[in-house]
């Protein structure tokens, strides 16, 4: 079964960061680092095990702010290099400061920091009609939560006769939308996603060296 993948990165990433329950707060998550270092390529080949591999798209963008969290994902960006199936394809990233009400007095304005991802659905919906169209695959699988991508869904069900696969990232429930639209919605857990993980250091192939983040461990 020849098998591209499609990865929403920052629909992912988020997920990733809410993995542990909270150990007071019955229902609550605190963000982690534990599964981040995530190798994308050995994700996919475990979760479709028997699939003829044939591409992993990863579609995120490069962050600003943070010089900390900037220099995480330059390291973790190299560590995706090293493995020859995965191509980052990127959007925007854009960070604004809007005036807007305060939640607990509405009748008050503050300045705030509104940052926004743009580009990747768009990205995503392309690359798939596209690859589709073109019988690149027989199977597409589509790693995110967001139900903005059942358009393109639909149609490459109905129209281009392929099999569309959701697995969400998410601790939460699916989307109900994605639910109608996927030929099946799936859940990665977090056997997976520990099966998954980068080794400490990663060479890369002009022979450097990365290691994972003292964050993420």
């Amino acid at each position: 079964m020849r098998t591209i993948f499609y990865i929403d990165g920052f629909n992912l990433y988020y997920g990733l960061r809410l993995r542990i329950k909270h150990k007071t707060k019955p229902g609550c998550f605190i963000p982690t680092g534990k599964y981040k270092w995530l190798n994308l390529d050995l994700l996919c080949h475990n979760l479709r095990k028997k699939d003829d591999i044939r591409a992993i798209k990863y579609f995120s963008a490069r962050i600003t702010g943070s010089q900390d969290k900037v220099k995480r994902q330059k390291i973790y960006w190299k560590a995706l290099g090293s493995t020859p199936l995965v191509e980052i394809i990127e959007g925007h990233y854009l960070e604004s400061h809007p005036t807007m009400p305060l939640f607990s007095n509405p009748s008050k304005r503050v300045q705030g920091i509104k940052q926004e991802e743009k580009g990747t659905d768009v990205n995503i919906a392309s690359h798939m009609l596209v690859d589709a169209f073109h019988d690149k695959c027989d199977v597409l699988v589509l790693i995110t939560n967001d139900s903005d991508l059942c358009f393109p869904i639909s149609y490459i069900q109905t129209t281009l006769k392929k099999d569309v696969l959701v697995y969400n990232p998410q601790t939460s429930r699916p989307s109900t939308s994605l639910q109608r639209c996927a030929k099946s919605i799936n859940h990665i857990n977090n056997n997976t996603l520990r099966a998954s993980q980068f080794p400490q250091t990663v060479v890369l192939p002009d022979d450097s060296i990365v290691l994972r983040p003292s964050e993420w461990k």
